[in-house]
């Protein structure tokens, strides 16, 4: 069961590095530049987002933006300590983790195989 990744960021030296590492391990991998952009895409359907802190935009609130307009895919945010939010956001966007910078990629990658575990049962339970 494979699962694709969609990097929301406007440009970030993270999203390069830790996307070529995602690319050599075989992960289905695509970058866009705006919420608005993610939303367009219809590979969102099966994705995991992961939002990069944008400048002028952290990626809570990039998230919570794709939330206001119904996105529910599971999603991470990659960002420096002071700009995850609070708590209770945290929790409101749904999000499964905050990565701080700089990102540690087994980490990322460990997150990678739980969707794709959680995916297997979802669809093995709806099988039945």
């Amino acid at each position: 069961m494979t699962v694709s990744v969609c990097f929301i960021a406007a440009g970030d030296s993270d999203r390069d590095r830790i996307g070529s590492m995602l690319s050599r391990c075989g992960v289905a991998l695509w970058t866009v530049r705006s919420p608005e952009a993610y939303c367009a895409d219809p590979r969102r359907m099966d994705a995991l987002c992961i939002v990069i802190d944008m400048p002028g935009q952290s990626g809570l609130e990039a998230l919570e933006r794709l939330r206001s307009r119904g996105i529910r895919s599971p999603a991470i945010l990659i960002g420096n300590a002071d700009s995850a939010g609070s708590e209770a956001r945290l929790i409101r966007a749904c999000v499964l983790d905050v990565l701080r910078k700089p990102i540690d990629a087994t980490e990322l990658l460990g997150w990678i195989e739980c969707v794709c575990a959680t995916r297997m049962v979802l669809e093995k339970r709806r099988a039945a």
